[in-house]
C-alpha cells in the first residue's frame, strides 16, 4: 500500500432512494486515515448526522457526483479533497478500488458484521498481535447495500484471535430483540434499558428462551416469540399481583410497568444468548477468560449493564470497544479491515475518542447579530469559577474536537453537580426526558474505586457499576433507581481540560465526579458547532457557557426568538442534477410505485432484478409486493429480514 491518505465511507448512493427519502444505511459516517510505512493514524471522523441535523442520518446521495461534492465540502475542513486520497472504500459508486475480498474469504458471513467486528478487535494492534481476544459483533441485522445475498446465510459475526491468528465464524446476536422493542414501544434502547431497571415490577411467566438467532428463519421465529411475550405482559393488570407478577410499581404508569417487565425478560434472554456464545468459544478453544480480552461491537454492545455483567461473570483480562459501537462506527471498521487485509502487520492505536470536528470561530460567532445582543461578558476560563458556576446550575461545556459515537464524553456536554437532585431534574427538563432518567457520572480514574464497586476503566461510558452504599446519597443525581450508574472514567491523558475541572470540583466538594449528559435537544444529534451551542443555551435559558477555554455569560435569554435548533447545512447540498425533483421522480418512477412499495423494493435485494422504470417490471413488482404484504401482515420484525424469504419460509411456496 502506498503512503498517504485513505478514506472509508459508510453511506449509500441511489437516485430514487434520495428522492423518496428511503434510507438503506443509518448513522452514516466517514473516516480519514493517514498511512506512513506501517503506521496508520485516524486523522478525522465525520458522523453525518452531526452536520446534517438528521438524527441517525440515513439519507442517500442522489448520485456519485452528489456524494463527491458533499464529501469534498467536508474534507475542506482538513485541507484535502478526494483527489488527495490514495483510495476510497466502503460505498459502491465511491470506492476507487475493489474491496470485496471478504466475499471469497468469508462467503457465509455478512460484510456488515465483519466491519463491526474489525472496529473493535483492531483498536490496538499491540493487543491484537500479543494477546488472545474473543470478538463478537452483536448488531441488529446487516444492511442491503453490499450484503445482497447474506440474508440467505448468517447474520452475525464472531471471531477468536490468538496473537494475531484470527478465526471468524457465525454467532447469535440479541440485537434484534432490542430493535423489536424499540419499534413496538417507540422508545430508544437507552430509555428501554433505563426503564427496565427503574421500575421494580416483575412478571412471573413460564417460557422457553430462544438462544439461537443467526439467520432469517431464526428471526422469523424470534418475532413470533416476542409478539407472544409482549401480548401476555400487556394483558397483565393490577389484579394479577401475586399470581402473574409481584406488583405494579406505583411510581410508574401501567404502561411503563408493562414495558419494564418486557425489558427485564428481553435483558435476561439477551444475556443467555451472549453467555451461550461465549461459553461455546471458551470451551472450543480451551480459553481462560482471565487471560483473554473481550471485544464487542454492534448496537447491542451499547448495553452497559450487559457489558458489565459479562466482565464480572467471566473476569476477562480486558475490554475492547470503540465509543462508536453502533453503525456510527462502520467506517472505522471498514478502514481497519482494509489495512489488516492489505498490510497484515501494521501499527494502530485508538487512544482518544475526540476525532470529530472542532469549531474555533468563537469571536466571529459572538460578533454576529443573532447572538451579540445576548452576550453579557466573555472571560478566560478559570477552574475555580467553573466550580462556582456548577454549584449554581448546569453549564454547557464545549471544548476542542467532538467525540465519536452516540454518547457525550466531555467535549459536547451539559455538566452538573452530581450531588444535587435539582440539577438532575433541571437537565431532564432541558433534554425533555423522563423524570427517572439519571445523568451519567464522569469520575476521576484515580478516585473511582472509592465511589464504585468492582470498577475498572470505562473511558467511553460502556459499563454500569454499583455505587458504593455509603456514597449513594452523596451523588443522588447520577444514581439509577437500582443503585447503579453508567460510568465514564477519566484520566489526565484522556482529556486534560476536563480532568482539571474534575480535580477542581473534587478539591472544593470532596466529590471527584460530575454529572454529564449530551449537548443536544430531544431528537437532535449532538451539537457540532458554536452557533448551535449558543442557540441551545438561549432557547433553554442556560446562562453560562464554556467554549474553547472561554467563559461566556449570556443575558436576556427569554428575549431570544428562536424556538428550534439551528438548521444544519453541512451535507444538505442539493445534487447538481436535480433542479426539479417532481419531474426527476416522474422520469425515474414513471409508473408511480408508492414510497411503501419502493421501500420493499430497496430492502429486498432479490427484487432488484426488476426495473421500476419499466412498465412490465413495475407491474410485477406491485403484484409481488402486494402478495408479500398479505403474507407478512405488518409483522414488526420484518425490517430485519428478507421479506422474500419470509414468504417462502412461512409455507406459501416461492414467489417466482
Amino acid at each position: 500500500m502506498k503512503n498517504g491518505h485513505y478514506l472509508s465511507v459508510y453511506s449509500h448512493i441511489g437516485d430514487l432512494a434520495y428522492l423518496k427519502n428511503i434510507g438503506l444505511r443509518h448513522d452514516q459516517n466517514m473516516a480519514l486515515w493517514r498511512k506512513e510505512a506501517n503506521h496508520v493514524e485516524l486523522v478525522h471522523y465525520w458522523e453525518l448526522e452531526r452536520v446534517s441535523g438528521h438524527k441517525n442520518h440515513s439519507n442517500s446521495f442522489f448520485s456519485t457526483v452528489h456524494a463527491q461534492q458533499v464529501i469534498n465540502t467536508l474534507l475542506e475542513e482538513v485541507g484535502l479533497s478526494l483527489d488527495d486520497m490514495v483510495a476510497v472504500w466502503g460505498t459502491p459508486g465511491l470506492s476507487t478500488i475493489s474491496d470485496t475480498e471478504w466475499q471469497t474469504q468469508h462467503p457465509q458471513l455478512p460484510h456488515h458484521g465483519l466491519m463491526h467486528l474489525f472496529s473493535s478487535i483492531l483498536l490496538d494492534t499491540d493487543i491484537f498481535h500479543r494477546e488472545k481476544i474473543i470478538a463478537l459483533a452483536v448488531d441488529g441485522a446487516p444492511d442491503n447495500v453490499i450484503d445482497t445475498e447474506v440474508r440467505q446465510k448468517n447474520y452475525y459475526v464472531g471471531g477468536y484471535s490468538n496473537r494475531g491468528q484470527l478465526a471468524l465464524f457465525p454467532i447469535s446476536s440479541p440485537g434484534v430483540l432490542w430493535a423489536l422493542m424499540r419499534q413496538r414501544y417507540q422508545l430508544n434502547e437507552g430509555s428501554l434499558m433505563a426503564l427496565g431497571s427503574a421500575s421494580q415490577s416483575n412478571a412471573w411467566i413460564e417460557m422457553e428462551y430462544p438462544l439461537s438467532v443467526t439467520n432469517t428463519k431464526d428471526i422469523i421465529d424470534l418475532g413470533e416469540w416476542f409478539e407472544a411475550i409482549a401480548q401476555r405482559i400487556e394483558s397483565i393488570s393490577a389484579c394479577d399481583a401475586g399470581t402473574l407478577m409481584n406488583a405494579f410499581d406505583s411510581r410508574f404508569s401501567v404502561e411503563d410497568n408493562q414495558i419494564s417487565m418486557v425489558v427485564k425478560i428481553i435483558h435476561k434472554t439477551s444475556l443467555m444468548i451472549m453467555e451461550q456464545t461465549i461459553d461455546g468459544i471458551l470451551k472450543k478453544h480451551h480459553l481462560d477468560p482471565r487471560d483473554t480480552y473481550l471485544a464487542l461491537s454492534g448496537g447491542y454492545a451499547l448495553n452497559c449493564p450487559a457489558n458489565a455483567h459479562l466482565m464480572r461473570k467471566y473476569q476477562f483480562k480486558g475490554f475492547m470497544a470503540p465509543p462508536c459501537l453502533n453503525d456510527s462506527g462502520m467506517s472505522l471498521g471498514m478502514g481497519l479491515y482494509q489495512f489488516h487485509t492489505r498490510l497484515k502487520q501494521f501499527d494502530f492505536h485508538f487512544r482518544t475518542p475526540y476525532h470529530g470536528s472542532a469549531d474555533d470561530a468563537l469571536d466571529t460567532v459572538l460578533a454576529d447579530a443573532q447572538f451579540s445582543d445576548f452576550v453579557e461578558s466573555v472571560q478566560t476560563l478559570h477552574y475555580d469559577q467553573v466550580v462556582d458556576d456548577l454549584l449554581q446550575a448546569p453549564i454547557i461545556w464545549f471544548q476542542g474536537r467532538a467525540e465519536m459515537g452516540p454518547r457525550a464524553l466531555g467535549n459536547r456536554s451539559l455538566l452538573a453537580d452530581p450531588r444535587n437532585l435539582a440539577a438532575r431534574d433541571a437537565l431532564n427538563a432541558i433534554k425533555q426526558r423522563q423524570w427517572w432518567r439519571p445523568v451519567a457520572p464522569i469520575v476521576l480514574q484515580e478516585r473511582m474505586h472509592e465511589w464504585f464497586e468492582d470498577i475498572y476503566n470505562s473511558p467511553y461510558m460502556l459499563h454500569t457499576f454499583k455505587i458504593s452504599a455509603e456514597k449513594k446519597e452523596t451523588v443522588a443525581a447520577i444514581c439509577h433507581l437500582d443503585g447503579t450508574a453508567r460510568v465514564q472514567t477519566l484520566s489526565m491523558d484522556d482529556n486534560p481540560a476536563l480532568h482539571h475541572l474534575l480535580s477542581a470540583f473534587y478539591q472544593r466538594t470532596g466529590v471527584p465526579i460530575l454529572g454529564n449528559t449530551s449537548l443536544n435537544d430531544r431528537g437532535e444529534p449532538i451539537i457540532n458547532t458554536i452557533p448551535e451551542a449558543l442557540n441551545f443555551a438561549l432557547r433553554k435559558e442556560i446562562r453560562i457557557v464554556y467554549i474553547n477555554n472561554c467563559r461566556i455569560e449570556l443575558k436576556n435569554c427569554a428575549a431570544y426568538n428562536e424556538t428550534h435548533p439551528l438548521q444544519r447545512t453541512g451535507v444538505n447540498i442539493d445534487p447538481p442534477a436535480v433542479n426539479d425533483p417532481v419531474s426527476m421522480e416522474k422520469k425515474l418512477n414513471p409508473h408511480q410505485l408508492s414510497r411503501y412499495d419502493l421501500m420493499f423494493y430497496y430492502h429486498n435485494p432479490r427484487l432488484h432484478r426488476y426495473d421500476p422504470s419499466n412498465a412490465g417490471d413495475a407491474h410485477k413488482l406491485q403484484r409481488l409486493i402486494a402478495r408479500i404484504k398479505r403474507k407478512t401482515q405488518n409483522r414488526a420484525d420484518l425490517q430485519f429480514i428478507d421479506l422474500w424469504h419470509f414468504v417462502e419460509h412461512s409455507g406459501s411456496g416461492p414467489l417466482d
